[in-house]
């Protein structure tokens, strides 16, 4: 196993995949009416997706590891994961 730019990138894009369930499936309880969303909830939720969307192809130093730069996930989201 040696570790590189390019395996820590896809390590990240595998817990995306993950996260981006867990966050589809909020998105899901959104739309039907199960859970209501505040316009505070809206931006967390935007800007999680939006650095998870980033964090892969703005990695550049092996020194940090990437599991240090994932997003915080936020808590009404934490719930469908």
């Amino acid at each position: 196993g040696l570790i590189t730019l390019e395996t820590e990138k896809e390590k990240a894009r595998a817990e995306r995949e993950k996260i981006f369930n867990a966050l589809d499936l909020y998105d899901k309880a959104v739309l039907r009416g199960d859970t209501q969303e505040s316009a505070e909830g809206k931006r967390a939720r935007d800007e999680f997706r939006q650095d998870w969307l980033e964090l892969p192809n703005n990695y550049t130093d092996l020194s940090t590891p990437i599991e240090e730069l994932y997003p915080i996930l936020p808590s009404i989201i934490a719930y469908f994961a």
